[in-house]
Order: C-alpha cells, then structure tokens, then sequence
C-alpha cells in the first residue's frame, strides 16, 4: 500500500495466516499452499492442513486426520514423522517439540529424534536451553544434548534471556540462575519478568521498578505495575493510571501517569486510551492520532489499524485516516511490506503494499 492507501494487489484467497520466516499460508476452496511478501503463490495450494514455517520446516496433511510430513521452502518433502510420535512443534534453534505416549521430546531437523520423549512438560530451546518438567511438577533445564545441566528442583522457571539468566520460583519468591546453575540473584522477589537488554521489571513489597543483571536497582521500587523497557521507555502504573518512564531518567515519568491502558512504543508512536478511547502519542506526550478508536494494532511501516464502531480502518503516523473504519477485520501481519485487510466485501483477502 502506498502513502495514499492504494492497495498494490487483490489477493483471491479465503484466509490468510501471519507471515512467518517470509511466508504466509493460504487458503483457497479447502486447499493450503503459502505465498511470499509479493503476494505470489511459491507453493501450490495442495494440503489440507499446514503450519507456519519454522527453521526452514512446516509440517503439512494431505488429508483431515492424516499424520503430517514435513515440507522445506520451495515445497518438497523432507522427512516423514518418526512412528509413533505426533508433532508439538515449533522449531527452535534447530530443535522441534514432539510427543509419545503423553511425554515429550525433541525432534531434529533431518526428522531424527534429538532426545527421547521422557518429560511430561517441556519449553522450546531457547538460547540453548530448554525447561524441562518432571511428574513431581519441578523444572529444570536441560542443553541440546538432553543433558540436565540446572536439576529439576524449581517450582517454576522462565527461559534464558540473551544476558544469560533464567528466571526460577521456589515456594512464592522469585531469583535468577545463569546456565550452570548458579543462583546469581537470590530468590527475594514476587514477580519478575525477563532481563532484555540488561534490564527487568521486579516486583518486592508491591511495589514494581527494575534491576540490572547484578541485581543494582536501576529504577527505584515505586510503582504499582510495570512493563518491559523497549528503546528507554517503560510503560508504569501509578494511583491506577499508566505512564511512561524512562531508564536514563531513573525512573522519572517522562509521560504523566494519565492513561486507563498503554501499548508499546514502535516507530516512535504509541496507542493508549483516555476517557475509553483509543488514540496514539509521540515520545513527547502529544496526540498524533486522535482518540476517537476502540482498538488499534501497532505501528509498522507507517501505518496501523483502528477500530470504531465495530469496523476497521487504517491510519498513517501522522493520525489521517488514510482507509476508512469500514472493514470486517483488520491485522498487522506484514513481514517487512505486507499488512493485510478482509474486506468489508465478503471474505476478500487484501494485501497491503507499505
């Protein structure tokens, strides 16, 4: 879609997923097959039932009911399910969730199984580890050997961040452990979230701020929620009304704590709602999208969806109103140029051009 709101091309399918991994499933007349950012159809539409592509792989059935095989991105058969497993998915970091006999594994990319189904609950690997729970309910992690490298003795656990630390729960407080097991912040609060970038939302006393990886207070304990940090800015709740902070400010409300909700920032704009309506702000704190909305997506590419009166529009980053609220659906499933709209002409898939 241009900056008018033009769109590029009419696509003629009955729905259309999310683009994952530059690829989006297709549905026409019973039949999947996935198209890319173009919009142009790169595998027939063929299958009765497709997943998103993940590390390169999708699991497809020819038929309702029919165990999947595994396809790669120009369409061809990789590998059949090993017997007697059925697919959890998604791949990550190489590695597949699979299940037997009500216990999980994993799975490899060449359809080989990793690691034998042994745990009644497992995560994904992420960043090289993977959450593993035992039949007594306790988590560990183990590495892509399979080997339990922290022991099934926590309560709860959250996966690895990029800074190398884990969050773990024993009886009601919360700490973090890095991957050999080493409890680097004692078990002290009662929620916390994951480090990004160095930084996490804690809570103690309830009250909410946010440390470093070294547990120093980075932003002081003050506030009665709080979000993850995203380029410098946190959104914060204060006397039941949401604000933002920011981290160079330590903790300074830099947007006065005004807002019934808030989103996140993306391209320097937010949506928030004041007095039941939806609008967005710049970092400043001034509206550039009025609040005249019920619901809105964020933004990407410039422009985002808005809901009024039950119908769906889109807006551009200056707050016009580029395509009327007069669509069934709307939703931001753009890889990069694509945002699609079900128009208010029946079931008719339109690909926006941004």
């Amino acid at each position: 879609m241009d900056a008018k709101g033009n769109f590029s091309r009419v696509l003629p399918y009955d729905e259309i997923t999310n683009f994952s991994e530059g690829l989006a499933a297709v549905r026409k007349t019973g039949k999947w097959g996935f198209i890319n950012t173009e919009g142009k159809e790169v595998i027939p539409l063929q299958w009765a039932g497709v997943n998103p592509f993940s590390d390169g792989i999708a699991p497809v059935q020819l038929s309702a009911g029919d165990l999947p095989y595994f396809i790669d991105k120009t369409g061809r058969k990789a590998f059949d399910l090993p017997s007697g497993y059925r697919f959890v998915g998604p791949y990550s970091e190489g590695i597949a969730k699979v299940a037997a006999n009500n216990l999980g594994g994993y799975m490899d990319k060449t359809g080989k199984i990793a690691i034998p189904a042994k745990y009644p609950n497992l995560g994904s690997f992420v960043n090289g580890m993977a959450i593993v729970v035992n039949a007594q309910n306790k988590y560990g992690f183990i590495d892509k050997t399979g080997k339990e490298v922290i022991p099934l003795s926590f309560d709860e656990a959250g996966d690895f961040s990029a800074d190398g630390l884990a969050p773990v729960r024993q009886g009601t407080l919360w700490g973090f452990v890095d991957k050999t097991g080493k409890m680097t912040i004692s078990l002290q609060y009662e929620v916390v979230s994951n480090f990004k970038n160095g930084v996490c939302a804690v809570r103690k006393g309830g009250k909410v701020g946010y440390i470093d990886t070294q547990n120093k207070e980075i932003v002081p304990l003050l506030f009665e929620d709080g979000k993850e940090f995203l380029d410098d800015f946190a959104a914060v709740k204060l006397n039941g009304k949401w604000g933002f902070a920011n981290l160079n400010g330590k903790g300074k409300l830099v947007i006065p704590a005004n807002y019934e909700n808030v989103g996140k920032f993306y391209e320097n704009l937010v949506f928030v709602k004041l007095n039941g309506k939806v609008g967005a702000i710049n970092r400043a704190g001034a509206t550039i999208v009025p609040f005249a909305y019920e619901d809105a997506g964020e933004f990407a590419g410039g422009i985002a969806y808005v809901k009024k009166n039950g119908k769906f529009g889109i807006v551009d980053n200056n707050g016009k109103e580029i395509i009327p609220t007069v669509c069934d659906a709307a939703g931001n499933y753009q890889n990069g140029k694509i945002a699609v709209i079900v128009s208010f002409k029946g079931y008719e898939v339109r690909a926006l051009r941004k």
